[in-house]
């Protein structure tokens, strides 16, 4: 067993050499306000801004792409309900929870109401984004659902700076791109987009979004371990949207920015994207099945930005090995396996009992057969403030780095671990 070198992580994102989150003013498209910034790059960064209702977005260097957020409908409220009408942020509030080497997390709390800020339902969303050095990151939504209605999880949503439209930042010809599990593709293009029905039948899939000029946006979803509660529904009205002639995906200048009571304010004209901040929306998913009511829905969603050369098959590598997860085990009384955890992208321990200075303790982490686990990460609860010195017995590994999560009886361990894991690994942490 040997010390793993501690060098610069090969991260998704050519050119990223700063991760962290902040709370900070940030400008795009020539207008300055508040926001948390979470930084991995020069130029790539996924914001939850105050002049976007704190929706988080990624900012791919003047072009941002959002996954949108829990949206419903109600009789008694007027036009969406969703956090793009909570133009005042009135219940819209982000956080940062952790923020270290090996980890950033950050909790975003939403109400879904109407431009009146009348709730519907009373409902409310919680959002929790858990983000690694190299780029990839899980999207926890926890949707406390009291409405019987319809509820939209997740939109792929551009943000066009002033003076620009979808015909200027959306790669049209492969604006989305689906891959399955089992190896099929599908292409959603402009003009004149049409959804392959199939695609409704895919019970796991990754979605890369085409933007010109610039690093892809995706998403992991799948039906399996309970990721995905109610069933998958995509509703890709974009592709047969009256708003647009065909040529390019509907937009709209409602959000960001926009302050006016309005929930729905097409842009078609260049004087439209000349004078707004504008978004450009191209696909839509819902649960197939109304979640139950008077309890919560929890939907987690793999996420993160892929370099043009990085090919289809590396996301599907990437996503398959985060929905198999993993097995972890400990043959030492003091430390015990809590599994692999879905919302955190990583295997979970607690420790029982305090050790001392020097002392170690062993585990071992393994992909389910036939996966690859890409970049896993480890949790041990009830580590402390100490620093740890971590060493591993295994091929491949590249950098590691550790953080710590502060808790009220002291601090949590984290530990990101550079690796393509497709056999088990021993471990080997040291109190210092």
């Amino acid at each position: 067993m040997q010390n793993a070198p501690d060098n610069t992580p090969n991260l998704i994102v050519p050119g990223a050499r700063r991760f962290g989150a902040v709370y900070c003013d940030y400008e795009f498209s020539g207008i300055t306000a508040p926001a948390v910034v979470v930084t991995f790059a020069d130029n790539w960064n996924f914001v939850f801004w105050e002049k976007s209702c704190y929706i988080p977005w990624w900012d791919l260097g003047g072009v941002g792409f959002t996954y949108e957020f829990l949206e419903t409908a109600s009789a008694e409220c007027r036009g969406c309900c969703e956090p793009m009408s909570d133009k005042q942020c009135r219940y819209s509030r982000v956080r940062i929870l952790e923020s270290s080497p090996a980890r950033v997390v950050v909790h975003w709390r939403y109400a879904l109401c109407d431009v009146d800020y009348k709730i519907a339902f009373d409902e409310w969303a919680d959002e929790y984004f858990t983000f690694y050095p190299d780029g990839l990151g899980v999207r926890k939504l926890v949707g406390h659902i009291r409405g019987d209605s319809w509820h939209e999880v997740m939109e792929f949503i551009l943000l066009n700076p002033m003076g620009k439209g979808p015909a200027d930042t959306v790669d049209l010809g492969r604006a989305v791109t689906w891959l399955n599990f089992a190896g099929e593709r599908s292409v959603v293009s402009w003009p004149d987009a049409v959804f392959a029905d199939e695609i409704r039948t895919w019970p796991d899939a990754v979605a890369r979004i085409g933007i010109k000029e610039r690093p892809d946006p995706f998403v992991v979803i799948s039906e399996q371990r309970g990721l995905f509660p109610g069933g998958i529904r995509h509703d890709p009205w974009e592709t047969t949207s009256a708003d647009t002639d065909g040529s390019v995906p509907p937009s709209y200048s409602h959000w960001p920015i926009c302050e006016e009571l309005s929930w729905t304010t097409v842009a078609s004209e260049p004087q439209d994207f000349a004078r707004n901040v504008t978004h450009t929306c191209l696909h839509s998913i819902r649960a197939r099945q109304t979640p139950p009511v008077g309890q919560d829905s929890i939907w987690y969603f793999l996420i993160g930005v892929a370099a043009p050369e990085i090919p289809d098959e590396r996301l599907l590598e990437i996503g398959q090995g985060w929905v198999a997860g993993g097995a972890a085990e400990s043959a030492d009384s003091r430390l015990v396996s809590q599994g692999y955890d879905h919302g955190q992208k990583a295997f979970v321990f607690a420790l029982a009992q305090p050790l001392a200075s020097g002392e170690s303790i062993s585990f071992t982490i393994s992909p389910i057969t036939g996966t690859t686990l890409v970049n896993p990460a480890v949790v041990v609860s009830g580590w402390g403030e100490a620093a740890a010195q971590v060493q591993v017995d295994g091929a491949g590994i590249g950098c590691i780095l550790t953080g710590h999560r502060p808790t009220l009886p002291g601090a949590d361990l984290i530990i990101w671990l550079e690796a393509d894991l497709g056999a088990p690994l021993a471990v080997r942490l040291t109190r210092l």
